[in-house]
């Protein structure tokens, strides 16, 4: 067991995780939990010994499905959630996704499918692959994203490459990613704007202070899921009777694809949609009144949000440009009387 990174809080050289006594404090770290009561004998362990999961948590400890404690198969991929490494089939490993919650649904981004409920699904946000429909290790990560399906080490099977997972490599991990920052993007999760949180992660992918949701033209959320998948059900395949073709939970319909300058970029991660030289930003609204919203203007329609095609706009540029050139006469004017 390598245990020189591990962390150690009292300095005793025994790793937190094998340490019944975490901080040295003299009490025992499970006499500071709710399970105290499950160690009468006050040895630091739980009394009873049965583990019906096998996932190295008692039962008595370990019931709620949150904590890997059950035989719940999130994914539905045959393998439980307590030995599935990518527990709702997103492409994106566990220990990548974690127990936070992003939107804040109540459900963990390891088992939402849709984290930041923006109504793209993680992996579609991850530009994941298509998954192969292929578990050959019985991990529960697909073979389309599983290092030992592509001939790659993976010492510790967590789902990452050994090239590129800390445990292995030592190296920095200054955004807590999980990987190793001296791999750079190529390593981490998609993040489109560069502000830490990985696009299945942000609900303004690019960072244009316009939401993924309205920059791909989707429905408002309806704020249901009644399946608990983390999809909401405005956009849940399950409910909206759509195709699902990718198997990720949501209607393909829900999954715009609008590239509208042709850049390469969805508008969800374009800051400049129209490609016309002008942010999103500047241009959310719509200033030559033709009830198109002037980021999404198609180039060679409106080139500029001043310069529209609009009568309106065009009359109050021609008065903000007489401005000047009249308080010039003015000055002019008063002058000679003066004189």
């Amino acid at each position: 067991l390598v245990t020189a990174h591990l962390p150690d809080r009292d300095g005793d050289g025994t790793p937190d995780i094998l340490d019944l006594d975490s901080n040295n404090d003299g009490r025992p770290d499970i006499s500071q939990t709710p399970f105290a009561s499950l160690d009468t004998n006050r040895d630091g362990r739980i009394d009873s010994q049965n583990d019906s999961d096998q996932d190295g948590l008692d039962d008595a400890a370990g019931g709620d499905k949150q904590l890997r404690g059950s035989n719940t198969d999130s994914d539905g991929d045959g393998v439980p959630d307590s030995r599935d490494i990518d527990d709702d089939n997103d492409g994106i490993v566990d220990v990548l996704e974690g127990d936070g919650d992003a939107d804040g649904d109540g459900i963990p981004n390891r088992l939402d499918r849709d984290s930041d409920n923006d109504g793209l699904s993680d992996r579609f946000e991850a530009k994941a692959a298509a998954p192969s429909g292929k578990d050959s290790d019985g991990d529960g990560l697909d073979d389309a994203y599983d290092p030992d399906a592509k001939g790659q080490a993976d010492s510790d099977g967590d789902g990452i490459a050994d090239s590129m997972d800390l445990d292995q490599t030592h190296g920095q991990d200054a955004n807590h990613d999980g990987l190793d920052d001296a791999l750079g993007k190529a390593a981490a999760l998609l993040d489109t704007d560069g502000d830490g949180k990985p696009d299945a992660f942000d609900t303004d992918s690019d960072g244009d202070t316009l939401a993924d949701n309205l920059e791909s033209g989707l429905i408002k959320p309806s704020g249901h899921d009644q399946d608990r998948d983390g999809i909401d059900d405005a956009f849940d395949a399950d409910f909206t009777g759509g195709k699902d073709a990718d198997g990720d939970g949501l209607d393909d319909a829900s999954a715009a694809k609008t590239d509208l300058d042709r850049d390469g970029l969805l508008a969800y991660r374009d800051t400049d949609t129209d490609g016309d030289g002008y942010s999103d930003t500047i241009e959310n609204g719509d200033f030559n009144n033709d009830q198109v919203i002037d980021r999404q203007q198609p180039p060679g329609k409106m080139r500029t949000a001043v310069r529209g095609g609009g009568a309106d706009g065009y009359l109050l540029l021609l008065a903000a440009m007489a401005m000047p050139l009249g308080r010039r006469r003015l000055k002019h004017t008063l002058k000679r009387k003066t004189a």
